[in-house]
């Protein structure tokens, strides 16, 4: 078992306290770095759930759901990702690790969420002004 840098103690002390329940769970134990991830992501499922909620709405008002599309296919990436390193299938792919970490000038993922955020702002600006059509 390797230790990521980019975990916290808590973390790691989470997935070592999971009932290891299926076969990836036992392996997102030893790989750590998707392991990690996949607890984040069930972490901020509520949250994912939350925003999933406001699509229709926001289609209804806007006539577009592409920021939320952008989100989805982004959270889909992630876990996939995830998932190749949790298993073990990643390490033979440094993609796998970039998609989750990110953190270097060609971080597409970060620039894709960045542009669905400023998206909704820009469509939501109005409405929250007050200058609604």
């Amino acid at each position: 078992m390797h230790s990521f840098p980019f975990s916290t103690q808590g973390e790691k002390q989470k997935l070592e306290a999971m009932p290891e329940t299926n076969d990836l769970i036992k392996n997102a134990k030893v790989h750590q770095d998707g392991g990690i991830a996949l607890l984040r992501l069930d972490e901020r499922a509520d949250t994912t759930a939350a925003i999933n909620r406001l699509r229709p709405k926001f289609k209804v008002l806007f006539d577009t759901d592409e920021p939320f599309e952008t989100i989805v296919e982004i959270k889909h990436e992630i876990y996939v990702a995830a998932q190749m390193l949790a298993i073990g299938a990643g390490k033979k792919d440094l993609g796998s690790a970039k998609v989750i970490w990110g953190g270097s000038a060609e971080d597409k993922i970060s620039e894709r969420l960045q542009r669905a955020v400023d998206e909704v702002e820009k469509l939501c600006a109005p409405v929250l002004k007050g200058d609604s059509q």
